[in-house]
């Protein structure tokens, strides 16, 4: 078991290729458990896809179109990586 803070084993960097459409069946399992990971598995797809396009933004703004002011994507990778934090603590006090 790892500590509060730490990533289980079960999350491996390799888990980080999936795309959303990939935990779909996890999400509509009827065991909490596999739902809560693949929850966790989603944020972590949304926080690095978002990661990956605040780095473009900031190397070349302008080679990226924003639909929304910049400032509200970094308060969403915010509360993202906040949410993400959470979800990984949830999963390591149920020993998951």
């Amino acid at each position: 078991m790892t500590g509060i803070g730490e990533f289980p084993e079960y999350h491996s960097p390799k888990e980080f290729i999936m795309e959303l459409k990939d935990t779909v069946e996890r999400m509509l399992s009827s065991d909490y458990s596999e739902r809560l990971r693949a929850e966790y598995d989603q944020a972590s797809i949304r926080l690095e896809k978002l990661t990956k396009f605040l780095d473009k933004y900031e190397d070349d703004p302008k080679s990226v179109i924003l639909d929304c002011p910049v400032d509200m994507l970094y308060k969403t990778k915010f509360y993202l990586e906040l949410y993400r934090s959470a979800l990984q603590d949830h999963l390591v006090y149920e020993g998951i």
